[in-house]
């Protein structure tokens, strides 16, 4: 007996028969397809078969994939953020839909959740059952996070840990993550064709190793050739930041150029230069670090990195994925490329 529409509309549910017919292939070729055996099918049927599930809405039955092949069919992704929130910062919603997307597509699920601190999710590791594999994203000092991925990696599942470097004495792990310090370099570099004699960066009191990254590279090409000085503020509450960035101007003068840790410090800089009626970029340059798709509503338009967030989250899915299925990962580190992305927002030398 066919199964029945859980929404209660009297449909039957769409069976792999369906999904089969609507491809055009054999029931075992759209099993070897949810299975992820790639090795069976062709590249083109492999796509034909993707759509045909998304056509007719086939979702797998987790409960007896689980008990035929022992697993949850479920990712888990932890990201520490010190704030309750944590699904705000556009950063982690972009690597949460590209994980979930993709996990989707090969019938897992992702459970998502959030830690205010380090220790609050050493606490709870007993409780990380009913998943095949984790990712992490960990704020905080080095040794802890560290320590974390220790942990983590001891109850034998994969782990792939994002924005960070895997430790050598962890053999299954993977390690996704942007390369801030080239972007950062590139913008470093418009900074100084745009004649700025002094400039500050703007970072968080909450250590992100993303940050720290961008910080160190723009210090090591802007140190020496113009002031550089850095400053750090609390980022939890954009009208707070805006507060303390108008105070901070206020006691020491606009630089010639701010640069944002991310892009919503970035725009907080240019609120805190409108109210005390600096101008940009004429006052005072402005860069920003992600270039999501808010920076397109702020005048002038943000000069920025573009992050290839969604992507990490997809390769992370991937890379878990080909792990669960092999019993290894193919890479231990995989590295994107952030590009630099043009706006108005920095004065540029005639």
């Amino acid at each position: 007996m066919a199964d029945r529409d859980p929404a209660g509309s009297g449909k039957s549910a769409p069976v792999l028969r369906d999904v089969a017919q609507r491809a055009g292939v054999s029931v075992m070729t759209v099993s070897n397809v949810i299975r992820d055996r790639r090795d069976k099918v062709s590249e083109e049927t492999w796509r034909r078969v993707l759509q045909a599930i998304e056509d007719t809405g086939y979702r797998p039955n987790r409960r007896g994939r689980s008990l035929r092949l022992q697993r949850e069919f479920a990712i888990a992704l932890t990201i520490i953020h010190p704030h309750e929130r944590f699904l705000d910062d556009p950063y982690n919603t972009e690597l949460a839909a590209g994980m979930s997307n993709a996990l989707a597509r090969r019938g897992y699920a992702l459970v998502v959740n959030g830690a205010p601190k380090m220790q609050a999710m050493k606490d709870s590791l007993s409780d990380m059952s009913g998943v095949d594999g984790s990712a992490v994203m960990a704020s905080g000092d080095q040794y802890n996070r560290r320590e974390l991925y220790r942990l983590l990696s001891r109850d034998g599942r994969p782990l792939v840990v994002f924005q960070d470097r895997a430790p050598e004495d962890i053999a299954d792990i993977c390690a996704i993550r942007q390369d801030d310090a080239a972007g950062a370099l590139d913008l470093a570099e418009v900074i100084l064709q745009s004649g700025a004699r002094s400039a500050l960066f703007v970072g968080s009191t909450w250590p992100w190793p993303a940050l720290e990254e961008r910080c160190a590279a723009f210090r090591s090409k802007l140190a020496g050739r113009l002031r550089f000085e850095t400053v750090a503020f609390e980022e939890s509450s954009f009208s707070k930041l805006v507060e303390d960035l108008t105070l901070y101007f206020r006691a020491h003068g606009p630089p010639d150029a701010l640069l944002g840790g991310n892009d919503q410090i970035a725009i907080a800089g240019m609120r805190a230069a409108e109210r005390l009626g600096f101008a940009v970029p004429d006052d005072m340059s402005v860069t920003g670090y992600n270039a999501f798709a808010f920076r397109e509503y702020v005048e002038p338009l943000l000069t920025s990195v573009q992050s290839p967030a969604y992507d990490i989250g997809a390769a992370a899915a991937d890379a878990l994925l080909t792990r669960l299925e092999t019993g290894r990962f193919t890479e231990r580190e995989l590295v994107f490329g952030a590009r630099l992305t043009m706006g108005r927002s920095v004065t540029m030398r005639p």
